[in-house]
């Protein structure tokens, strides 16, 4: 057993862990023997009592280690059950179908059933549902995560695609995305005051204020009539200011996968990998949530929550006319969020507008 414990301690300090393959030289650089020919029995008699299996990877053959706990349940199978396990074992994070067990061992369907519960009860194995064959029997090590491709990822919840959480987890993003990639100012826009109607002088609805105030500052010597405050003409909006030119500090997606882990929204049981939040971004990206810029991501302006068809799975088709895509709507000015502010010689115009000169460029 000292070449399998030396050989677990190198597989598990490895980037592959305890599935590392091992081919003769690595077995031989253990140092436990210092020839291939005593190497050779060791390792027959570690397949035998199941510690070790035989792949070929690439026309050579190589060793993956199993652990002392599956060995020692595989100790009590029978051949057709120890068949069996090793088609599910060959599969890997892919499953196998139960037909297909059945198929390339030539068990019959009724032994087949039996044989996939012993394994189950033995905790050998278990089944799991394939998004691509929801109705076929799929099986995968006990131990093993379905991968995303037939599990769908952490963004499938009983082979159905997760609405809710892609709508959460967009929403948390995108605030996430908003605090960090912009800056905060405020522009100055003209109050709109509604005129007051024509009306004769005993009919106006201040007539009355302004004779009780004549007649207060009439009776009262030496005092000065009321100075009349002046309203501001302007109102503060706030607005997002872009960083200059050059700045590096923009959400990645590892960084934006950081956050989303510490603050636990999501609860799968399928872990979130950079790969899965990247899909995540690139539909952002795709549904003019996010931009890329150099290797991180900004909101796009304006932008503070998911889009609806995001949140709700909703579509262009069936809204309501107003809310169909136009030509006007596909222009930057039909979504910017300060058009109320544009105008000609303000902060903002069509002059120093990059998404307008952008858009006529395309």
């Amino acid at each position: 057993m000292l070449l399998y414990d030396k050989a677990m301690a190198a597989a598990i300090r490895s980037d592959e862990g305890k599935a590392k393959t091992f081919n003769v030289d690595e077995l031989l650089d253990l140092d436990v023997v210092n020839n291939k020919n005593k190497l050779m029995p060791m390792v027959q008699l570690l397949a035998d009592t199941h510690y070790l299996r035989f792949v070929q990877l690439e026309g050579k053959t190589q060793f993956i280690l199993r652990s002392k706990e599956v060995a020692q349940r595989m100790k009590s199978l029978t051949r057709d059950e120890k068949i069996a396990y090793e088609h599910i074992e060959g599969a890997g994070a892919n499953g196998i179908w139960q037909k297909r067990v059945k198929d390339r061992t030539g068990i019959s369907q009724a032994m087949i059933v039996k044989i996939m519960k012993t394994l189950q009860n033995r905790q050998l194995v278990k089944e799991f549902s394939n998004i691509k064959n929801p109705t076929q029997k799929t099986f995968i090590l006990w131990y093993l995560d379905p991968g995303g491709n037939v599990s769908g990822g952490p963004w499938h919840s009983d082979n159905e695609f997760d609405q809710e959480l892609i709508g959460v987890t967009s929403d948390a993003i995108i605030r996430y995305v908003a605090m960090q990639s912009w800056g905060k100012g405020y522009v100055k826009r003209e109050r709109s005051v509604s005129p007051m109607p024509d009306l004769p002088d005993s009919q106006h609805p201040m007539a009355d204020k302004k004779r009780k105030a004549s007649a207060v500052d009439g009776d009262i010597e030496g005092v000065h009539p009321k100075s009349k405050r002046r309203q501001s003409q302007y109102t503060k909006i706030e607005t997002q200011i872009p960083f200059p030119a050059g700045y590096q500090n923009y959400p990645t997606a590892a960084g934006i996968l950081h956050f989303i882990k510490e603050s636990g929204i999501i609860k799968t049981s399928v872990p979130v990998d950079e790969s899965a939040m990247q899909d995540l971004l690139d539909v952002l990206v795709y549904d003019e949530q996010l931009e890329k810029i150099g290797q991180g991501y900004r909101t796009v302006k304006g932008i503070r929550e998911a889009s609806d068809a995001l949140k709700y799975g909703k579509l262009t088709e069936g809204l309501p006319d107003d809310e169909q895509e136009n030509p006007f709507t596909q222009a930057p000015c039909g979504q910017c969020p300060v058009f109320d502010l544009c105008e000609p010689g303000g902060p903002i115009s069509a002059q120093n507008c990059d998404y307008f000169q952008n858009w006529l460029r395309s």
